[in-house]
């Protein structure tokens, strides 16, 4: 079963102004074994075998919002029931130097806990970004959704 849930972590962030609050919401879909739903305010129910965590940014990325998609992924990477994390990038039409550092910090990150970070849905505008930064070579970069899990899957079974 895929349980989604929208996770509006604006509020947290600082964004004092009303617009600002909804602008950067984070789209978690996880793939669960356990109850059947959540409710608002309950944490998703997380299962050893769900895997991955996707993130689904839907706006840019730039300086004004990285410490609301930090705490995403710091979070993702730092549940204890995560292995892979996979950032959807399809919905981001921009990033900035700040955010390509985030990515790389994250992929960093996920690897000093055993675990694995990958990007997908990646324009050409956020891949030229990755690419001036050199950043591009600290992040791993999917076509899209299919094929990291394909490479989860041979991972496995290697």
């Amino acid at each position: 079963m895929v349980l989604s849930r929208i996770k509006c972590l604006a509020a947290f962030s600082g964004f004092f102004q009303p617009k600002k609050l909804f602008d950067f919401c984070i789209k978690v879909v996880t793939k669960t074994m356990g109850k059947q739903g959540s409710s608002p305010g309950e944490s998703l129910p997380m299962d050893k075998n769900q895997q991955p965590v996707i993130l689904r940014p839907n706006c840019a990325l730039t300086t004004s919002n990285l410490d609301v998609f930090w705490r995403s992924l710091h979070g993702a990477i730092n549940d204890e029931f995560s292995r892979e994390i996979l950032v959807d990038l399809q919905q981001v039409e921009f990033i900035d130097s700040a955010a390509a550092v985030v990515l790389s910090q994250g992929t960093k990150l996920a690897e000093s806990h055993g675990k694995r970070l990958g990007c997908c849905g990646i324009n050409s505008q956020v891949r030229m970004v990755l690419e001036l930064t050199q950043m591009e070579q600290f992040v791993r970069i999917f076509k899209d959704e299919a094929a990291f899990l394909t490479q989860t899957s041979q991972l496995l079974a290697a």
